[in-house]
C-alpha cells in the first residue's frame, strides 16, 4: 500500500502544467494560451527546499517521511507550504548541488547564466532547483521549438539552458 501511495502521489505531482482554449471572439496577432501551473508541494531533503519539478536525483533514492496536507499543519511552512509539504531524504549519501553549483560544475560560461533554465525542455523554479550532477547527461543551449504547445516567450530567437537528465 505505501508503495501504491507514493507512486499515486508521484503521479499527481508530475502533471505540471494545463492549457486551455483561446478564448471565443478573442482577438490579437498571437493566439491566446492559458497557461495554468499545477500545484506543487515543498519538499524538503534535509535542510534542502526543493519541488519536484526542480529535483533532479534517481527515483528510488528518495524515502518519503511524512506528507503535511492539513492547513493547520502548513501555517509554520508559510507561503511555500501553501500547497503542502513532503518531508523526505535520500536513501544513500548523494552530494545534492544547486544551480549555481551545478553551472560552476559544468563550466557553464557566464554570459550563458543569465538564461532561462528548462530541465528536459520543462520549466523549472531556479531558486528551488536541487540535483544530484550524476544524473545529469549534458546542459545545452537551445532555442524553444516555434511548434511547441508549451510557450516560455513568444520570442522566436530566446535562448535558454536546457538541462538533460538521464533517463530511468
Amino acid at each position: 500500500m505505501n508503495k501504491a501511495f507514493k507512486l499515486s502521489l508521484l503521479l499527481i505531482l508530475y502533471s505540471s502544467f494545463s492549457f486551455a482554449q483561446p478564448l471565443p471572439g478573442s482577438q490579437g496577432s498571437y493566439p491566446q494560451v492559458r497557461i495554468i501551473k499545477s500545484k506543487q508541494p515543498l519538499v524538503i531533503i534535509g535542510s534542502l527546499e526543493t519541488n519536484y519539478s526542480s529535483l533532479i536525483i534517481a527515483p528510488d533514492n528518495l524515502k518519503i517521511i511524512k506528507t503535511y496536507t492539513d492547513s493547520l499543519e502548513l501555517v509554520p511552512f508559510g507561503e511555500k507550504g501553501k500547497d503542502g509539504v513532503v518531508l523526505a531524504q535520500l536513501k544513500d549519501k548523494t552530494p545534492l548541488l544547486r544551480l549555481l553549483d551545478v553551472l560552476d560544475y559544468y563550466k557553464v560560461p557566464a554570459q550563458d547564466r543569465t538564461l532561462k533554465v528548462l530541465v528536459n525542455k520543462a520549466g523549472i523554479n531556479p531558486d528551488l532547483f536541487l540535483a544530484d550532477v550524476k544524473r545529469i547527461e549534458k546542459i545545452e543551449k537551445i532555442k524553444q521549438d516555434i511548434t511547441s504547445v508549451m510557450r516560455y516567450s513568444w520570442n522566436k530567437d530566446e535562448q535558454y539552458l536546457n538541462i538533460v537528465t538521464m533517463k530511468d
